[in-house]
């Protein structure tokens, strides 16, 4: 097994929503930026794409996050093998079938390909990769605590999509060495790196409670997002002004999104193990809903993994029916930075309209 010795810095940025145009992410460090990061302290970096506007946030703890490997003995033990088995089987439905086939061609690159595609991505390469078997069946903690997260603030459960999980993989070989996003794909996204190991989440599922990525992306945002509305902010001011300060707490809210995908990898030479986690709104979607529950999602690998048939019964957890509201639609102009160190004193229960204004990024 591969070994890695991250540095001591937990890292993470968000994607608010990227387009398939490519473009260069620009990603420059100041002495003082650099500073901060060997500290550990928080720093920020924004940058764009060509078509859609992109904020990115990046925020740098010293919290060390312990955790323990599942391991696997199938000899079939890659995303493309698990994709190629829910598309031939014809005891699940239309819907799931296409979404495995959809994957397959994102994961191999056959279509929406990046031009960094073959020079990024290495599958089947181990179980370190974020392609694994078993780094998918280790990223549901992680998806479960999201979903408990939601629940607990009135919002549906996110499903399940193949297609954002080959995002997630493609994306996580992107992000492994490269400190930002791909912003290739049309998925909302957020990234951590850090020494997440195997990449299973043992933390709660509460703000004083969660551990690790969690923390930064919920608990830490979360105080910052509270802070300005306790202030006397409105919704409106604080998201045109101040919106990538806690892009991650609010993509992880969004009640547009319906279906997810994450994985890690220990992969990286520079910043530990990477978390990627993707979402899509419904109207993304076939039928606008997920192809799998996540209790179906867990069911399919556990199958899989053991070599059996896979139970067709549907889950208990069904995402809502409710039609959402339509996605978020970002300026075209690229956003810029603002130092705001808000305190923590006050944290209500405040829940945001996350569709950003139309300044929100000007």
């Amino acid at each position: 097994m591969k070994k890695q010795t991250p540095k001591s810095a937990e890292k993470m940025a968000f994607n608010s929503f990227s387009n398939n145009s490519f473009s260069s992410f620009s990603k420059k460090f100041t002495a003082a930026t650099v500073a901060a990061i060997l500290a550990g302290s928080a720093v920020s970096m924004f940058g764009a794409t060509a078509n859609t506007a992109f904020a990115s946030d990046v925020t740098v703890s010293s919290y060390a996050h312990p955790a323990t490997s599942y391991d696997s003995t199938s000899a079939k033990s890659t995303a493309g093998d698990l994709f190629r088995s829910v598309m031939n089987n014809q005891s699940l439905t239309q819907a799931q079938r296409d979404d495995a086939a959809k994957a397959l061609e994102i994961l191999y690159g056959r279509t929406e390909k990046p031009d960094w595609y073959d020079s990024k991505v290495k599958l089947n390469s181990g179980e370190e990769s974020p392609d694994y078997i078993t780094r998918l069946n280790n990223s549901i903690s992680y998806m479960r605590a999201i979903n408990e997260y939601r629940k607990s603030r009135g919002l549906n459960p996110l499903g399940v999509s193949l297609y954002t999980t080959a995002v997630a993989i493609n994306d996580a070989f992107y992000s492994a060495n490269i400190f930002g996003h791909a912003m290739h794909y049309k998925t909302f996204e957020n990234l951590a790196w850090g020494p997440y190991d195997s990449g299973i989440y043992d933390g709660g599922t509460t703000t004083d409670t969660m551990t690790g990525a969690m923390k930064l992306w919920v608990t830490d945002e979360k105080a910052k997002y509270d802070d300005f509305i306790a202030k006397g902010m409105s919704v409106g001011g604080i998201n045109s002004g101040y919106y990538r300060e806690f892009g991650h707490y609010l993509n992880f809210i969004n009640p547009t999104l319906t279906a997810m995908g994450l994985t890690s990898g220990n992969i990286s030479n520079e910043y530990g193990t990477v978390i990627s986690w993707e979402a899509v709104p419904a109207s993304y979607l076939e039928g606008n809903k997920a192809p799998f529950t996540l209790d179906e999602y867990q069911k399919l690998i556990n199958a899989y993994i053991n070599g059996q048939p896979y139970d067709v019964t549907p889950s208990e957890e069904t995402p809502s029916d409710v039609t959402p509201a339509p996605a978020p639609v970002p300026s075209e102009e690229p956003g810029v930075e603002h130092d705001v160190t808000p305190s923590f004193d006050v944290t209500p229960d405040v829940t945001p309209d996350v569709t950003p204004s139309e300044d929100t990024y000007t």
